[in-house]
């Protein structure tokens, strides 16, 4: 973990007027492994690789030379040969390190990737030689993999990865959950793990010397290359195991998550300013759809409201908008812009802070309050964060004690949820991303929250809130109504509210009959008891041909929109559908009543008449903004015996 020079933490409360909020613009750089690094890993692991191979041919050569030809002189030469390139192996491993710092697990997957690599090329090479010579490379290395799958479970005390002071503006933004995730974990290696690569070497060696004594008996190989051949094998095997290790313990830490990040090839950016989101999607490696075709935009100054029930969606909707690559198995697809930039963009050269996420339990980094605070970003970043904190929290005295605390996991959740929300303000990013910011807050706080807001409002950066405190939700201007990952209502957010109070609920779709499943689905979110099955079906059913008789008259290629609004009462419940399309004639309706006499009814002729033979009164409107369908539909007490359906009267207004 970065190691942070010492803050001066007991200077005075800081006031408004020894600080700019308005115009300060913090730099930062995401999480990556720069190419130079990539290159220079790969050269150390192939020059320690080379200098261990002729450690190893140099038993070869004592045996020719020295045992065989009796050259007891040139022992000495050997050995200083041999120590050389041990010290050779020495300083390059010291310089990888060193050269290397911050990047351990970087380096060492490298290494060990080189080095199992090479294995595969000279244990070919062994087995051309003769079959027997190689035997062990096989065996060993496979039973030693196997096992290591199974052993690499418990993680030990150096994180994977070392963050750089640039970096941890992004981890702290919300932004790199996977850098997060390296930073704070720990090696997932077996206690055996080590113990049992040992273990399978010396098995290595020992079926090695064993093959190797019955060629040389054979005469098949000369006494003087078994001990090189049985070496040799033994390394091979220790590096194919040692690069297993690596393999599975990232495995086991999720370290570089199974996710699909697509986004369109043409169109790369959205015109505008503001958030504009197009067409998301994410999708389980199974193509079950997690968000179905978002497509939203918010302007700068605007205080937008996330609302839906519990599993709708709404943090992985939040998420995919900041930082789709630390989700988990999944295939994202779509476009997300701040201000005409392309928010999923990653570079690890200096930028500013576009977006800045809160998650509902924020990130807290293993560093003293302070270190949190300022990101590491040194004493005038500390004092932007003071002066919001203080904001929060008003003391100055419970400032100090949050910056001294070493270990800011360990604060009470109203310290580290004031400190991220701080932590965030000071970051003056161009848009906000908060998930349920009032949990752990007092009513105070929540109060001094709404405050900051408008004081963020009017310096024009947007604001993306999910949460259910009433306070929030009247700061905002518009609500977004998110259910089973699909957008069905949105608008003025007092509009919204008072919609939702009445027991009216609005779903509004492209008008398409790909919109069917979820217009569906929405319906039958609507009758929940046990027993309302028939309900749904026959509410669905209703819905379902309203979309077909609105889309039977869109225009090809037509992008707009259809409208749904129902609401249950006593008995029966309310289905209209608003549509842009001119109204339905009387011929229209009476044709349609004649179809609803027949039987059996073939709805695919004619839908119209399939709502009017399931619905008990059918009302058609015209309006300004084009028709309005109203239908009735009878439904029933899963209590009591149900009700069968009355017959169906149309009704024509304007």
């Amino acid at each position: 973990m970065l190691h942070s020079r010492d803050m001066e933490l007991d200077e005075p409360s800081v006031s408004s007027e020894t600080i700019d909020i308005v115009d300060a613009k913090l730099a930062m750089a995401d999480r990556s492994s720069p190419r130079w690094a990539l290159v220079l890993g790969a050269t150390f692991g192939v020059s320690i690789f080379l200098c261990t191979l002729a450690i190893i041919l140099l038993s070869f050569l004592f045996h020719a030379i020295v045992v065989e030809a009796g050259e007891s002189r040139m022992a000495l030469v050997l050995l200083g040969v041999g120590f050389c390139l041990v010290m050779g192996v020495a300083l390059l491993e010291f310089a990888h390190t060193r050269s290397l710092r911050g990047f351990r697990w970087m380096r060492e997957q490298q290494a060990r990737l080189v080095a199992a690599v090479f294995a595969a090329p000279i244990s070919m090479t062994i087995l051309f030689v003769h079959p027997l010579a190689g035997l062990s490379i096989p065996i060993c290395s496979g039973v030693g993999w196997l096992v290591q799958r199974q052993l690499s479970r418990v993680k030990s005390n150096e994180p994977p990865w070392v963050y750089f002071p640039e970096e941890a503006v992004s981890l702290c933004a919300g932004r790199d959950g996977n850098g997060a995730a390296k930073a704070m974990a720990k090696s997932a290696n077996h206690a055996l793990s080590d113990p049992f690569r040992r273990v399978v070497v010396l098995m290595a060696l020992l079926i090695s010397f064993a093959t190797g004594a019955f060629l040389v008996s054979e005469q098949v190989l000369m006494p003087g290359i078994m001990l090189s051949l049985a070496l040799i094998s033994a390394w091979c095997v220790n590096d194919v195991l040692k690069y297993a290790q690596v393999h599975f313990g990232q495995n086991r830490e999720d370290i570089g998550k199974s996710t699909r990040v697509q986004k369109p090839v043409e169109n790369s950016t959205l015109p505008g300013t503001g958030l504009i989101v197009s067409h998301l999607n994410v999708r389980t490696q199974n193509g079950n759809p997690l968000l179905a075709d978002i497509s939203l935009s918010i302007d700068p100054g605007e205080i937008v409201g996330i609302i839906g029930e519990s599993g709708a969606g709404k943090s992985l909707l939040m998420q995919s908008l900041v930082d789709p690559f630390s989700l988990a198995d999944v295939q994202v697809s779509g476009l997300v812009t701040q201000n005409g930039t392309d928010l999923w963009q990653r570079s690890s050269g200096i930028q500013l802070v576009p977006a800045v996420h809160v998650a509902d339990t924020p990130l807290i980094l293993p560093a003293s309050g302070a270190d949190n605070l300022s990101c590491y970003q040194g004493d005038d970043q500390l004092k932007r964060g003071r002066y919001f904190l203080e904001q929060m929290v008003f003391a100055h005295d419970l400032v100090q004690e949050i910056c001294s605390a070493p270990d800011a996991r360990l604060l009470p959740s109203m310290h580290r949820k004031s400190l991220a929300l701080s932590r965030a303000f000071a970051l003056s990013p161009s848009v906000y991303f908060f998930d349920r910011p009032e949990d752990a807050l007092q009513a105070a706080q929540v109060s001094a929250l709404c405050h900051r807001l408008d004081q963020e409002v009017r310096l024009g950066r947007s604001i993306v809130l999910i949460s259910d405190n009433r306070a929030l939700l009247d700061k905002c201007d518009r609500l977004f109504v998110l259910q089973n990952g699909t957008l069905v209502d949105f608008g003025p957010a007092k509009q919204v509210r008072e919609r939702r109070a009445s027991g009216w609920h609005r779903f509004i779709a492209q008008r398409s009959l790909e919109a069917e499943q979820n217009l569906e689905k929405w319906i039958r979110s609507h009758f929940r008891r046990n027993g309302d099955e028939a309900n749904r079906r026959r509410v669905a059913l209703v819905a379902s041909e309203l979309l077909a008789v609105s889309c039977r008259e869109a225009n090809l290629g037509d992008d707009d929109t259809v409208e749904f609004l129902f609401k249950n009462f006593e008995g029966h419940c309310s289905v209209h559908m608003m549509d842009g399309s001119p109204p339905i004639s009387s011929g229209q309706v009476q044709k349609a009543q004649e179809l609803a006499e027949q039987k059996p009814l073939d709805s695919r002729r004619n839908p119209l008449a399939a709502i009017m033979a399931n619905s008990l009164d059918v009302a058609f409107e015209s309006h300004l903004e084009g028709r309005l369908i109203k239908v009735k539909v009878e439904t029933y007490d899963p209590r009591k015996t149900e009700v069968k359906p009355g017959r169906v009267h149309a009704q024509t207004s304007s």
